[in-house]
């Protein structure tokens, strides 16, 4: 009864939280020229909630967890979606940005407006923290 209990319950409850999960998801769009991805940030400002997205964004483009993100247009009007706010992230950034990345003073932060911030994709990932309230 108890295995069968555990069937049901995962039948029936992981679809809807991997529909929950994607629906709370900020979009992400593609840059054009293949110069990186935008996210979009519909869900208010949460640099944690912005990063997860662009690592999961870099991951479902094939970067590795060890790959770095990097963001190549801080966080203002969007590239893709006039009227939202977005923030714009490449894992091959240009000769400028990683000049940027290494001119950079001080421990690494969660900003979204310095070009040039950067983490690694599983450290992104890290901040993909879903909060369910009861």
């Amino acid at each position: 009864m108890k295995r069968l209990s555990l069937i049901l319950l995962s039948v029936f409850c992981f679809p809807t939280l991997a529909v929950a999960q994607a629906l709370f998801l900020n979009p992400v769009y593609d840059l054009p020229g293949n110069k990186g991805f935008e996210v979009v940030d519909r869900l208010g400002t949460d640099t944690a909630r912005i990063w997860c997205d662009a690592a999961r964004a870099a991951r479902s483009r094939g970067a590795a967890a060890t790959e770095r993100i990097y963001v190549i247009r801080g966080y203002g009007m969007s590239l893709s979606k006039p009227g939202i706010d977005g923030v714009s992230f490449s894992i091959r950034p240009s000769n400028s940005v990683l000049e940027a990345a290494a001119s950079l003073k001080g421990p690494r932060t969660l900003s979204l407006s310095h070009v040039g911030n950067n983490m690694t994709v599983g450290q992104g990932t890290g901040y993909c923290v879903f909060e369910i309230d009861g």
